[in-house]
């Protein structure tokens, strides 16, 4: 019995202590964030751990043989234009970056979104950010072609993203220019935003699309990088992923062990 006690006692003590962890972690990741391009703060002393960053994956080593000198404004941000072959052309470039993670979609769109945002700025192609809201508060977002044809990509208790971000960059159609989004893990081309809506709002022409410039981390708050990845955590869940497979990552998910 005295055991059993101990052992319960431990249990729960531990747990507890493990939730506080990641809150605490959550809570300095978003200080981090507000601070960045601010001197380092004392986050040991303020939040109770040791001083935690965020950490860049080197993005400047990447080459793109796509560039662009033609920018033009869409909707009061400035992005780079390309043929629409080019901008395929970039997409799959980008697919092939085994770095950037595209295995659990659930979080982290805006650290991708970024990332792909960074590259493209240091070869010299302008991108801007857009955010993808539903119609209404209490919409979701699913992407309908994943849902259908690989729903063991989400934990089952996933019903959908409240918005979802992307790095746009904007194609030449005849004589028209339109933005063209970058939705890697969703999509295998670019898609305008149109098809975009199509593929993950239940009511595609009340959504609403929130465009940015490239810098922007999230589209209601005035976060802000323009220099700086952000990506490291989902490189760190992605390789989680690698080791336990997706099933077991899942189900680990789900469980509240992860």
């Amino acid at each position: 019995m005295k055991i059993l006690f101990i052992f319960l006692f431990s249990f729960f003590y531990f747990s507890d202590a493990y939730t506080q962890v990641n809150t605490e972690r959550t809570k300095v990741f978003f200080k981090t964030l507000e601070n960045i391009g601010v001197p380092p703060i004392a986050c040991d002393t303020k939040f109770g751990l040791a001083t935690t960053t965020v950490v860049p994956v080197d993005f400047k080593t990447v080459k793109l043989n796509v560039s662009s000198k033609r920018l033009e404004n869409y909707e009061g941000v400035k992005v780079s234009v390309l043929s629409k072959e080019e901008a395929q052309k970039l997409f799959d470039s980008f697919k092939e970056l085994r770095y950037i993670p595209s295995k659990y979609l659930e979080d982290g769109c805006y650290a991708r979104a970024h990332e792909l945002a960074l590259i493209a700025k240091n070869n010299g192609i302008t991108l801007g950010k857009a955010f993808l809201l539903p119609n209404k508060d209490g919409d979701l977002l699913y992407p309908k072609n994943i849902k259908a044809n690989d729903p063991d990509r989400f934990a089952k208790s996933f019903n959908g993203w409240k918005y979802h971000a992307n790095a746009f960059v904007l194609v030449q159609n005849g004589d028209k220019v339109e933005p063209y989004v970058f939705d890697l893990g969703v999509s295998e081309k670019i898609q305008s935003f149109d098809e975009w809506k199509n593929n993950l709002a239940h009511s595609p022409k009340e959504s609403r699309i929130i465009t940015k410039p490239a810098a922007s981390i999230f589209h209601d708050s005035s976060f802000s990088s323009p220099d700086l990845s952000i990506i490291d955590s989902l490189v760190e869940t992605q390789k989680t992923i690698d080791e336990l497979g997706m099933d077991e990552y899942l189900f680990r998910l789900e469980s509240g062990w992860l």
